[in-house]
């Protein structure tokens, strides 16, 4: 019985010992892991420290240099305007030469300008120098051909066709002198006192009105009237 109890005893100093140090393990794990998580915070906040602070030296440095660009430190203006001093000199050059070049250009076009004018004044001259020997050599054809058909010798026997007789006569010609007609035309008149009415000697005649002749004109009933004229006129 005691070595029972002996060993019960022991067992459960055994059990404390182990629970003890369990509980013992577990506040220390506590205490660590609360250290733990301290030292993070921490660090984390150091971080966002010194993000922050990284960030204003950056706004600080952006600052800064457009601080320089928009008003240089002394040195920096000195080598500004030194550059410029270098700078402008040929900038000038480069605007005189341009400034040469358009005026060269612009007297270029006005010459060019006044010399299409000139050939185009001496076209147009030329071209009414033209017309005008053109019109003149017209005239002057005109003339020609006037004078040629006043010098080319006029045809004086050319029945006058438009005269007012030529229907009566139709261009024929019975006797060369009124007083010819005359005397042929009483002799037939007393052929046939019955039929023949009376007669008639018609002039003939010419474009220049000039008379080419006489026509005799017998008038008789029966209607048959040139066969006296054939009897009677050679």
């Amino acid at each position: 019985m005691k070595n029972k109890k002996k060993i019960v005893v022991i067992l459960l100093v055994i059990v404390l010992v182990f629970s003890i140090a369990i509980f013992t393990l577990n506040i220390n794990n506590k205490r660590t892991k609360n250290s733990n998580d301290n030292i993070n915070n921490k660090l984390d906040s150091s971080d966002l420290d010194n993000n922050e602070i990284k960030d204003n030296l950056d706004n600080d440095m952006n600052k800064s240099i457009l601080e320089d660009s928009k008003s240089p430190n002394n040195e920096n203006k000195e080598t500004y305007d030194s550059q410029n001093v270098n700078i402008n000199p040929i900038i000038e050059d480069e605007i005189k030469n341009n400034e040469s070049i358009t005026s060269d250009d612009k007297v270029s076009n006005d010459d060019n300008k006044n010399s299409i004018n000139e050939f185009e004044e001496e076209k147009e001259e030329v071209n009414k120098n033209t017309n005008d020997d053109e019109e003149v050599n017209e005239i002057i054809e005109t003339n020609e051909e006037e004078e040629e058909e006043s010098t080319k010798p006029i045809d004086e026997n050319i029945i006058d066709t438009n005269h007012f007789m030529y229907s009566i006569h139709q261009g024929r010609i019975d006797c060369d002198t009124k007083e010819q007609c005359l005397a042929i035309g009483t002799e037939i008149a007393f052929i046939d006192t019955v039929d023949i009415r009376y007669f008639n000697c018609i002039e003939v005649k010419s474009t220049t009105n000039k008379t080419l002749g006489y026509y005799l004109d017998i008038v008789c009933y029966s209607g048959n009237c040139e066969r006296y004229k054939s009897e009677n006129v050679n």
